[in-house]
C-alpha cells in the first residue's frame, strides 16, 4: 500500500470507531425500550390501573343515575306547571283570553315598533 493511502485511511478510521460506538449505543438503547416495553407495566401499575377502571364504572353508574333522577324530577314539576296552568285557564277565560293577545301599546301611546 502506497503511504498516501495509509495517511487518508487512518482518519476515516479514527472517525469509524465513535461513529460505531453512538450506532451500537443507539440499537442497545432502542433494544433496552423494546424489553421493557415487552415486559408491560409493574404488578402495581396494573392495579392501580383496574381499580381507576373500578372506580371510573362506579362514577359513571352514579352518574347517570342522578341524570335519571334529575330527568324524572324535570318532568314532574313541568307536569305540575301544566295542571296549574289548566286549572287557572278554567278558572278564568278573561285573563287566558286577554293574555294570549299581544300588546300593541307601548310606553308614549305609540303602537308597534
Amino acid at each position: 500500500m502506497d503511504p498516501a493511502q495509509v495517511a487518508v485511511f487512518i482518519p476515516i478510521v479514527a472517525l469509524c470507531i465513535p461513529i460505531s460506538a453512538i450506532i451500537t449505543a443507539h440499537l442497545r438503547e432502542m433494544a433496552r425500550i423494546k424489553v421493557r416495553g415487552a415486559s408491560g407495566l409493574s404488578n402495581e401499575v396494573r392495579a392501580e390501573l383496574n381499580e381507576m377502571k373500578s372506580q371510573l364504572a362506579a362514577l359513571r353508574d352514579t352518574t347517570t343515575k342522578f341524570d335519571m333522577t334529575f330527568d324524572a324530577a324535570l318532568e314532574r314539576l313541568e307536569q305540575r306547571v301544566d295542571r296549574i296552568e289548566e286549572r287557572q285557564a278554567s278558572a278564568s277565560p278573561f285573563r287566558a283570553s286577554a293574555a294570549a293577545e299581544p300588546d300593541l301599546l307601548t310606553l308614549g301611546g305609540r303602537t308597534g315598533a
